[in-house]
């Protein structure tokens, strides 16, 4: 079974009109529910209030095709649950045998991984040098990484992909002013009350179904509000589809708009700071 997802709805189908590769890490996704309860996932994931809208919009985002993707970056001190956020945002749209993974060696293990996933999920990033950071800026864009085909001289392989990417870790590391532009930071904040892990992925699975569709209700919500949305036209953002979209997002929230870009365009100021 599939989803398909149109303006103003989705549905499951099991007839896909296009052919679908499964990695072998690859996880099976729940049965969404129509109407479910997207409170739910604000009980697993540990984000600010001031920046739901702006999570919601980016996992709804990471659900289309035709559009750059932003990168977005949890930073927080030890023990503020970056890593369990970061797997709770990844297992509801793209569950895999292993959601995090540590920091990529080399730029052609980012391609690599890459081509098997769909979202590319690192954790406890330290540093980024700078070919690793425009190699992000590639994936948020879309591009390929080529090289020289093994046991052969004259030709080469190819890898063209453009996929959303998340990533954590203590201190800010996308620092390149091109992945900037293209970064959504996000500090998770300190963590007062703690739920026992069993206990938190216990709860995050028996309600996996019903935030998956509560947030394809927003997706489909969203991509009706969209014809009609249109950005301010002073201080146009280099994300200017993902801004307009994060607008329909707000809008099939119950929330202004405006909202959204309040949010949208702290988080890209502290980051320029």
């Amino acid at each position: 079974s599939i989803v398909k997802i149109r303006a103003g709805n989705w549905e499951v189908i099991s007839d896909a009109p296009v052919m679908f590769l499964r990695p072998e890490s690859q996880r099976a996704l729940p049965m969404p529910e129509s109407g479910g309860d997207l409170s739910l996932l604000w009980q697993a994931v540990n984000i600010p209030k001031d920046c739901q809208v702006l999570v919601v919009a980016w996992l709804c985002e990471c659900l289309r095709l035709d559009t750059p993707f932003p990168v977005l970056e949890l930073i927080g001190e030890q023990g503020s649950a970056k890593s369990t956020t970061q797997t709770a945002l990844r297992k509801l749209i793209d569950p895999n045998a292993c959601d995090l993974r540590a920091a990529p060696k080399t730029v052609e293990d980012v391609y690599v991984s890459a081509g098997v996933n769909w979202l590319v999920s690192y954790e406890n990033i330290s540093h980024l040098s700078a070919p690793m950071q425009d190699a992000f800026c590639v994936l948020a864009t879309g591009g390929g990484h080529a090289k020289r085909k093994l046991y052969s001289d004259a030709d080469e392989t190819v890898i063209t992909v453009k996929r959303p990417v998340v990533t954590n870790g203590i201190s800010v590391a996308i620092t390149a002013q091109d992945l900037v532009d293209r970064a959504i930071t996000i500090d998770t904040p300190t963590i007062t009350e703690r739920m026992e892990m069993p206990d938190l992925w216990r709860d995050f699975e028996q309600h996996h179904g019903k935030i998956l569709g509560a947030l394809l209700d927003v997706m489909a919500s969203a991509l009706q509000y969209l014809p009609e949305t249109h950005l301010p036209k002073v201080d146009r953002p280099r994300l200017a589809e993902f801004a307009r979209f994060g607008m329909a997002v707000a809008k099939a929230m119950h929330q202004p708009p405006e909202l959204f870009m309040r949010q949208f365009s702290a988080r890209r100021q502290e980051s320029i700071a």
